[in-house]
């Protein structure tokens, strides 16, 4: 899986490396702001249910030009890009940059559609009619930094790329209910989805990860992770906190399936047995660094 994960890292750090070389239609060399054609929100949430129809399963997909990059983001699912989207420089409803799908019961379901554009330093995304503000998110380094930011794309040099250098920025558009919005970059009642447990109505995003410990694709997320953060002398350690959290998650998951609803009082057990792991995985950090990026993860 790490070994993907690196390709796929290469993958989106040469892509903006050749969209920015590139020229783009609409998008200026100076900075600021970028053009965008007269579409609205309500032709990209449009757009998005019509991709339901046209990318049904990945193998659709791949006959139309998307492969599987990264992980199965816990929050989003696994991205499917499609590389002349991405380089045409237009957002096109009915042209999706990416595609995500998840798995319940043992089928692929898209979840969401993204589209996105490459930005050089100190050029801005466009303002599109309809969104909520700020609804893109970037990527500027690889996916494994990725994988262990809080919120997933924000971090300490995000500021520094957004004036410097290249990156590519992305807004979701949900077909899945989403309790964030239907444009949100995560949607965490994904996890409970997998799970085959009733959403509840306003999602913990520790609560949903700790349900997606009792996953498979949860909990092999989260094996990464650690592969990621933890020298191998202490790596078995984790290893073993995330399989005994997961043997736990199990346990709710079955206790819970059936329930028409999910009260307050669980959705609080289950953000303090995320925290609680993230505390055991604290104290195995080997360093300080280390040590804030899981506390971070974990909300400690």
């Amino acid at each position: 899986m790490i070994g993907r994960n690196h390709l796929a890292a290469g993958m989106m750090n040469g892509l903006v490396i050749l969209m920015c070389a590139m020229p783009i239609e609409g998008q200026a060399v100076e900075a600021g702001e970028l053009a965008v054609s007269s579409v609205d929100a309500e032709a990209f949430r449009l757009g998005a249910l019509r991709a339901v129809e046209r990318y049904r399963t990945p193998a659709q997909a791949t006959l139309d030009g998307y492969r599987s990059v990264g992980p199965d983001f816990p929050g989003m699912g696994v991205h499917w890009l499609n590389m002349s989207s991405l380089i045409g420089g237009k957002l096109d409803p009915d042209r999706p940059t990416l595609l995500c799908y998840i798995e319940i019961d043992g089928s692929p379901v898209l979840v969401n559609v993204a589209h996105g554009m490459a930005l050089l330093g100190g050029q801005h995304p466009p303002t599109v009619a309809g969104l909520p503000p700020d609804p893109w998110h970037e990527h500027y380094g690889t996916v494994e930094e990725e994988m262990t930011r809080p919120g997933g794309h924000a971090g300490s040099g995000q500021e520094e790329a957004r004036k410097t250098g290249a990156r590519v920025v992305l807004f979701h558009v949900w077909i899945t209910p989403n309790p964030a919005g239907a444009f949100d970059q995560h949607n965490w009642a994904l996890p409970f989805l997998r799970a085959g447990l009733a959403v509840p109505d306003e999602p913990s995003e520790f609560a949903a990860r700790f349900v997606g410990l009792g996953t498979e694709t949860g909990l092999r997320y989260q094996l990464d992770v650690v592969e990621i953060l933890f020298p191998e002398k202490v790596r078995e350690e984790a290893r073993s906190q995330i399989h005994g959290a997961a043997e736990a998650a199990v346990r709710w998951i079955s206790t819970l399936r059936g329930r028409e609803a999910m009260d307050s009082v669980v959705l609080m057990q289950l953000d303090e047995s995320w925290r609680a792991l993230g505390v055991r995985l604290v104290g195995l950090a080997p360093n300080e660094q280390v040590a804030t990026r899981v506390a971070r993860l974990h909300g400690v």
